[in-house]
Parts: C-alpha cells; sequence; structure tokens
C-alpha cells in the first residue's frame, strides 16, 4: 500500500512539474515494490517514471525503462498492452 501511495504522490509531484520530488517518490516506490516482490507495483511506478523522463524530454532514460517495464507487468493487463505499444512506437526509431 505504500508503494502505491508513492507512486501517486509521485504523479501528483509530476503533474505541478516537481520532477525532483516525483522521481524521488517513485523511487522509494521501487525500492518498497521489489523488497515485496511486487512486480505489478513496480511495473506501474516504472511506466510513470517512463512518463515524467519523455516529459523531460529525456528519450534514453524514458527508453530504458521502457524496456524495463513489460518484463515486471503480467501480460493480460491493460498496461502491459499499452506499455509494449509505446515501446514499440516511441523507442523503436532510433
Amino acid at each position: 500500500m505504500e508503494g502505491k501511495t508513492l507512486t501517486n504522490l509521485g504523479n501528483v509531484y509530476q503533474l505541478q512539474g516537481r520532477w525532483e520530488e516525483a522521481i524521488a517518490n517513485y523511487k522509494k516506490a521501487l525500492e518498497i515494490c521489489r523488497a515485496l516482490g511486487d512486480r505489478q507495483g513496480e511495473g506501474k511506478t516504472l511506466t510513470n517514471m517512463c512518463l515524467l523522463y519523455e516529459r523531460q524530454g529525456d528519450r534514453e532514460k524514458a527508453c530504458a525503462l521502457w524496456q524495463e517495464a513489460p518484463s515486471k507487468l503480467h501480460p493480460d493487463s491493460p498496461v502491459y498492452r499499452t506499455v509494449q505499444g509505446w515501446v514499440k512506437g516511441k523507442c523503436s526509431r532510433r
């Protein structure tokens, strides 16, 4: 629950343009998700980090995480399909 809350707080900071605070919350959320073995939570948090890096114009960081996120998400999840589409559309044009 704490990991999800930190991810949501990171989303709020991201929407406010408070990049450092957003990343700090995402990183804490990732630590918690990883410690608990919450792969779906980890994948969703990575996805939010990807979006933040894209908003900042850091395609290299975003694509690195876009490549990692699907491996954490359940293949039947709608988030998985969305992330797969983003990986193909945004990171394959190198």
